[in-house]
């Protein structure tokens, strides 16, 4: 380790913007708004059309590791997750691409067939993910074999696995591996009369969470450790009366009112995207420039959630008074301080989960 641990070779002249990890695989978005990937390649996670792994041989990395393709004439990519058996990007116009394991329609292409591990699965043949007639998307997770989106209006959709609920609509059927499942025929994951909308999407294994303008924290689908926050162990998406205005918001409890600056990036009236530190960043129109960079935006009583980040079986929250609350599962530690990593980025702080 230390200075005997050598950096990894992203080509001549390459730099790197922001990194996501998978399932024994690892995808770098490049500041030219390509992307490479390197790992395991089962299924097809790494997308180079087979199943060669890339990374454990002399010559695979550097200038010899291609790029992904994911198509001619197509904006640079804003965004890229990756999950344990899949993985998506997002294009800076909001369109959307799934690849590798698509076993339970994780994928979103209304069928169950995988992409990326085979030829003529990647580039132009690796269609958009159909979200909604004129509907983009501004963020997106996923856990196992299942992908949530958060739409350009502000609301969220869910395809793939939903044993558990975890999709968040009241039962437990399997979207986005059948004809006619998808577009302007997959619901919206209702979340109630909530009048603000949501600005941050989170999900680990089996569970999701939705933050709301206002910091409210929502969040619905496997709660065997509690992870749910809402003081009892019950699944919570896959039964009726469950969702909308039937799920609580999490009770984090109250910090005293303060205002706080936010670092943005390219400066936006509305939203702007920022993957490395965080995929976006929404501006009330009343907030007002503090320093060059910055907006400076005022926080009710009520105001307390900063960012949440969810774990395997566990979920940690940010708080504005810069203190982590944390629930869900225990084991190996999960809980307690030295399992995360608190990063500083100028005025904002973010937690990072290492189980």
């Amino acid at each position: 380790m230390g200075d005997y641990l050598p950096s990894i070779d992203f080509g001549s002249s390459e730099t790197v913007e922001f990194v996501t990890v998978g399932g024994y695989h690892i995808c770098a978005l490049l500041f030219g708004g390509e992307v490479k990937c390197w790992g395991g390649a089962q299924y097809g996670k790494i997308g180079y059309e087979n199943s060669s792994d890339k990374g454990d041989d002399a010559g695979e990395m550097g200038d010899s590791l291609p790029y992904v393709n994911f198509g001619t004439s197509v904006p640079d990519i804003a965004i890229i997750r990756l999950t344990t058996n899949f993985g998506c990007v997002i294009f800076t116009s909001g369109d959307m691409k799934c690849w590798a394991r698509n076993n339970m329609g994780q994928l979103g292409y209304e069928d169950q067939s995988d992409r990326g591990a085979s030829a003529n699965t990647m580039g132009n043949y690796l269609q958009i993910v159909d979200v909604g007639s004129g509907r983009t998307v501004l963020d997106m997770a996923g856990g196992d074999s299942f992908m949530c989106a958060l739409i350009d209006i502000f609301q969220i959709k869910c395809w793939g696995k939903n044993n558990i609920g975890q999709s968040g609509y009241g039962d437990s059927v399997q979207r986005g591996d059948g004809s006619g499942e998808m577009g302007d025929s997959l619901d919206y994951v209702s979340l109630g009369t909530i009048t603000i909308y949501i600005s941050y999407l989170f999900c680990g294994d089996v569970f999701c969470c939705a933050m709301f303008s206002n910091d409210a924290l929502k969040c619905w689908g496997d709660n065997s450790y509690g992870q749910l926050g809402q003081q009892h162990t019950l699944t919570i998406g896959d039964d009726t009366g469950e969702m909308g205005d039937y799920l609580p918001i999490i009770d984090l409890g109250d910090v005293p009112e303060y205002q706080h600056c936010f670092e943005m990036g390219t400066l936006s009236p509305t939203l702007t995207y920022h993957p490395s530190i965080s995929p976006t960043f929404f501006v009330e129109p009343s907030c007002k420039s503090d320093i060059s960079g910055s907006f400076l935006i005022s926080k009710s009583n009520f105001d307390h959630l900063k960012s949440s980040f969810l774990g395997y079986e566990h979920n940690c929250v940010v708080l504005r008074n810069h203190r982590v609350k944390c629930f869900g599962s225990g084991n190996q530690g999960f809980l307690l301080i030295p399992n995360f990593v608190i990063i500083s980025c100028n005025r904002p702080t973010w937690i990072r989960l290492i189980g």
